[in-house]
């Protein structure tokens, strides 16, 4: 895996796809919209590298979003809500 990426406008993605699919497979290319990155294309190989660290690779976005590696560091103390609530009026 390469550390450079490739930028491609969704234009030229959509003219030459053998060009972008020629550069994702050495490293990511950027498919750019109205000068907005829209979309990243990845070998197979550069995909698997990327989530090799996971359990399985059957794992979910929820799970790889649960960041399991630093849950310990974060400091959460919520403060205890000293709010009342009111009755809710149900009759009308």
């Amino acid at each position: 895996m390469g550390s450079t990426i490739n930028r491609m406008t969704a234009s030229e993605f959509n003219h030459d796809l053998a060009k972008a699919k020629r550069l994702a497979s050495d490293n990511p290319v950027v498919v750019t919209n109205r000068g907005k990155d829209e979309y990243v294309l990845l070998s197979a190989e550069y995909f698997s590298q990327l989530i090799a660290h996971y359990p399985s690779q059957q794992s979910s976005i929820v799970d790889m979003l649960r960041m399991p590696d630093i849950k310990d560091e974060i400091k959460f103390k919520p403060q205890k809500m000293t709010m009342m609530a009111r009755p809710v009026d149900l009759d009308d």
